[in-house]
C-alpha cells in the first residue's frame, strides 16, 4: 500500500503538503477521494488540450472554430429581439429578477430610468467594453513598441472608455501615480480583444444566452415529462461537459455534495444553480438542460437514504408477494431483506433509485414556480417559469436523474461577474526589433 501512495503521489499533481508528510491511501474514503481527484484532472485535461490547440493553431484558424470543432457541437447566440431570448429571460428572472436584461423586444424588462442615468458621474456614464481576450496595454493611443505599460487588462473584465483616438481606446485616465492605459479593441491581425457592450448588456449579469446542439444527443429526454432545468457547474467542468455531456459520476468515486445520491444534479430556479457556479476572472457558465423525470421518486423532506431504502424494501415485499404496506418486524425474510438494503446504503453499494421502478428523484422544498405558469418551447418540452410560489423560504427544489440518457443539452448562459476579480497583470515588455506585433499574438488567448 506504502508503495502504491507513493507512486499516486508522484505521478498526480498534489498541494496541501508543503508542511506536512504524506500519508498512505490505506482506507475506501481516501480511494473515493482521488478517485474524485483524478476525475476532475481530466476534465481539465480536457479543457487544456482544446486551449492548447487552438493557440497553436492561430494563424490557420479562429480559436473559437477551433474549440467548436473539437467540441463537436454547434453554438448560436440568441439574438436580442428573439422570443426564444425572451422566453429564457422570464425563466431566469423568476427566480432572481433582472438577473438577465437581455431581451430589447416587445415586454422587455425596463432598464434604469433616464433621470437615474442622469445623475451618474462622467465616469459611470463612460461606455463600457468587454475583454474577450487578453489585450496588451499602452501609454499613448499610438500603441507602439516603445509605449508598451507591461501590462495586459484581462479576458473577462469590463474596462470604462474614457477617450478614443486612431483605432485605440483610453481605459485608464492618467492620475497622479498613474499615467493613462491605451488598448486597442482590434489587434493588428483583426481579431476583436474588445466587444462593446450595449446598455442592456451592461445591466444584465447573464451576459449571453447560446443555443447549444450536441452531436449524438438527438434521442435523448423528450417525452411527456420533458422540463427545461437549470445546472451549475465550476469552470474546470465546462468544456468537458460541453465535450462529452453530463455524466453520472462512476460508483466508485467520492461525491462531494451529493445529498440525494449518485445522479445528475438540477434546479427549477437560476438561483438555486448559480450558487454552484464558480467564475473564473469574472466570467462562469450554467445550463440550462431538457431533462426527462420520467416517474419521479418526491419528497419534501432532506431524507433520500430514507426513500431509498423505502423504495429497495417496496421491491423486495413485491418479489416475496407481500402487501405494499407488510409491517417488516412481520415477516423474518423482510427484517433480513431491510437489514441487507442497509448495509448496502452504507458500504456505499446502493446509491441511486436504479431498479426500483423511479427514474429519478425530486426534493421539493415548498417553493417553486407555480405549474400553471408552465411554457411549451417550440421545441416540445415544458418550461416551468410561473411566479415563483410564496410559501417561504427562497427556491431550492432541487431534481436528480440517475441516466444520462435523460438529459439533453439546449443552452448555455455566460456569467459575469466583473468584482471578483482584478482587471491588470503584468506582461513582458518586447525587448527586439519587430516584436510588439507577434508579442500581441503570443499574448492574446
Amino acid at each position: 500500500v506504502a508503495e502504491l501512495s507513493s507512486r499516486i503521489y508522484e505521478l498526480v499533481p498534489t498541494t496541501g503538503y508543503g508542511q506536512a508528510s504524506v500519508g498512505p491511501i490505506d482506507n475506501l474514503s481516501k480511494v473515493k477521494r482521488w478517485l474524485q481527484a483524478l476525475h476532475q484532472l481530466d476534465d481539465v485535461t480536457t479543457a487544456a488540450g482544446l486551449l492548447l490547440g487552438a493557440q497553436a493553431n492561430l494563424k490557420a484558424l479562429s480559436p473559437t472554430d477551433y474549440i467548436y470543432r473539437g467540441l463537436g457541437i454547434r453554438v448560436a447566440p440568441l439574438g436580442s429581439d428573439s422570443e426564444e431570448l425572451h422566453l429564457i429571460e422570464r425563466f431566469i428572472n423568476r427566480s432572481s429578477p433582472r438577473e438577465c436584461m437581455l431581451f430589447s423586444g416587445e415586454g422587455a424588462v425596463p432598464l434604469a430610468s433616464h433621470e437615474q442615468n442622469s445623475k451618474r458621474s462622467r465616469r459611470d456614464r463612460a461606455p463600457r467594453w468587454q475583454v474577450v481576450q487578453d489585450a496588451i496595454c499602452y501609454h499613448s493611443p499610438e500603441c507602439s513598441k516603445e509605449t508598451h505599460a507591461g501590462l495586459v487588462v484581462a479576458a473577462g473584465c469590463l474596462v470604462r472608455e474614457f477617450a478614443a483616438k486612431g483605432g485605440a481606446i483610453c481605459i485608464r485616465e492618467s492620475e497622479a501615480s498613474q499615467p493613462e492605459l491605451w488598448v486597442r479593441p482590434t489587434e493588428p491581425g483583426g481579431m476583436q480583444a474588445l466587444v462593446k457592450l450595449t446598455d442592456r448588456e451592461l445591466e444584465s449579469r447573464v451576459a449571453a444566452v447560446y443555443r447549444v446542439d450536441r452531436q449524438g444527443e438527438e434521442g435523448r429526454a423528450g417525452g411527456d415529462t420533458a422540463t427545461l432545468l437549470f445546472h451549475g457547474s465550476g469552470m474546470a467542468n465546462a468544456l468537458s461537459i460541453l465535450s462529452r455531456g453530463l455524466c453520472v459520476k462512476p460508483p466508485d468515486s467520492f461525491h462531494n455534495g451529493s445529498a440525494f445520491g449518485n445522479g445528475i444534479y438540477f434546479a427549477n430556479s437560476f438561483a438555486k444553480s448559480r450558487a454552484y457556479c464558480q467564475l473564473y476572472c469574472g466570467v462562469g457558465f450554467m445550463l440550462l438542460c431538457e431533462v426527462a423525470p420520467g416517474r419521479p421518486c418526491e419528497s419534501n423532506r432532506f431524507n433520500f437514504f430514507q426513500a431509498l431504502k423505502a423504495a429497495h424494501l417496496q421491491i423486495e415485499r413485491k418479489r416475496l408477494g407481500l402487501a405494499e404496506d407488510a409491517n417488516v418486524r412481520d415477516h423474518k425474510e423482510l427484517r433480513a431483506a431491510e437489514e441487507r438494503i442497509e448495509a448496502e446504503i452504507d458500504g456505499g453499494e446502493l446509491e441511486d433509485l436504479s431498479g426500483t421502478g423511479y427514474d429519478s428523484f425530486h426534493f421539493k422544498c415548498g417553493t417553486a414556480p407555480e405549474p400553471s405558469g408552465d411554457v411549451v418551447h417550440p421545441d416540445g418540452y415544458r418550461v416551468p417559469c410561473g411566479e415563483i410560489a410564496p410559501r417561504g423560504g427562497r427556491p431550492a427544489d432541487e431534481v436528480i436523474v440517475y441516466d444520462p440518457q435523460r438529459v439533453r443539452l439546449r443552452y448555455v448562459l455566460e456569467l459575469r461577474d466583473p468584482s471578483t476579480y482584478d482587471a491588470f497583470r503584468p506582461a513582458p515588455k518586447p525587448t527586439g526589433e519587430g516584436e510588439a506585433d507577434d508579442a500581441s499574438s503570443d499574448e492574446d488567448m
